[in-house]
C-alpha cells in the first residue's frame, strides 16, 4: 500500500483538445498534483470561481473566447490563481501580449515535460497573487 501523500498543488488544466488535457492531466496527477479540466472557457469560468486552484493552465486557441479574454474575465472576477498561457502560436507568446493581465507564465506548444513540471511546481509553492495585479479592460 503506498502511503498518503500530500498533494503538491491544484491545477485546472483548460484546453478544448481532449489529447492536451489528458496528457497534461496524467503528467501533473502523477507528479502529486490535484488536478480538474476545461474544454471552454466558460466552463473555466464556472469551475474556477466555484473551487481553489493554485494555478490555472490556459490554452490561447478556446472555442468559445480567446485564451487571453479567459484571463481577463478571470482576473475581473477576482480569481487569484496563478496563470500559465500555452499557445502553439510563436507570435502568440511574446511576453508584452500579457503585459498587465496577470499572467505569471507562458510556455510554447508542444510542450517540454520537464519544463511544464518545473513550472507548475515554482507556481504551487508560490501559492495565490498573480505576479502582476493590473488587469485590462
Amino acid at each position: 500500500m503506498l502511503p498518503d501523500r500530500k498533494p503538491v498543488g491544484s491545477v485546472l488544466v483548460v484546453d478544448d483538445a481532449e489529447n492536451i488535457r489528458d496528457i497534461l492531466s496524467l503528467v501533473l496527477l502523477n507528479a502529486g498534483f490535484e488536478i480538474a479540466a476545461a474544454d471552454t472557457g466558460a466552463r473555466a469560468l464556472e469551475m474556477a470561481a466555484a473551487g481553489c486552484f493554485d494555478v490555472l493552465v490556459v490554452d490561447l486557441g478556446l472555442p468559445d473566447m480567446d485564451g487571453m479574454d479567459l484571463v481577463k474575465r478571470l482576473r475581473k472576477a477576482g480569481i487569484r490563481s496563478r496563470i500559465v498561457v500555452l499557445s502553439g502560436r510563436a507570435d502568440a507568446l511574446s511576453p508584452e501580449a500579457f503585459e498587465g493581465l496577470g499572467v505569471d507564465g507562458v510556455l510554447p506548444k508542444p510542450l517540454e515535460l520537464q519544463t511544464f513540471l518545473g513550472e507548475m511546481r515554482r507556481l504551487a509553492a508560490a501559492g495565490l497573487e498573480p505576479a502582476q495585479e493590473e488587469v485590462r479592460p
